[in-house]
């Protein structure tokens, strides 16, 4: 009967990690990853990649230098430290950016309905709270 609880702790243990292991990804340089689905929450570490959310209310935090962001469907929640360009077709969606990519004011081309698009301090995007997976 030990044998069973053991392992039971372990995976009860062991759960945290796998959630947060699933938030935060890392991305090559030059790739063009998409975070698709619903209600996802996401930290993603651009290193130049050309990142597209699609779906519906999903929470994604981008850190480092994206080339190109695009944002499809409704009600996504968007926080990019530093963007070259920015696309946004859909609706309801909140994007928050602190930078343009190499120093240059991003292009931003918006497509949406009631969506917001602003800037903001580097120390605001500091204090962004850390997306934890939810799926």
């Amino acid at each position: 009967m030990r044998t069973p609880v053991r392992l039971l702790t372990l995976l009860i243990l062991a759960a945290p990690a796998t959630a947060l292991a699933q938030a935060t990804e890392t991305v090559g340089a030059g790739t063009s990853p998409v975070i698709r689905g619903d209600g996802l929450k996401r930290t993603v570490y651009c290193n130049r990649a050309r990142v597209t959310v699609e779906g519906n209310g999903n929470e994604v935090v981008m850190h480092g230098p994206c080339e190109r962001v695009a944002i499809h469907g409704t009600n996504h929640r968007v926080a990019i430290e530093e963007v070259g360009s920015l696309t946004l077709v859909g609706s309801g969606h909140q994007v928050q950016w602190v930078r343009g990519l190499d120093g240059k004011e991003p292009k931003i081309t918006k497509s949406a309905s009631e969506s917001t698009v602003v800037r903001i301090s580097k120390e605001d995007f500091a204090r962004l709270p850390v997306p934890i997976a939810r799926e």
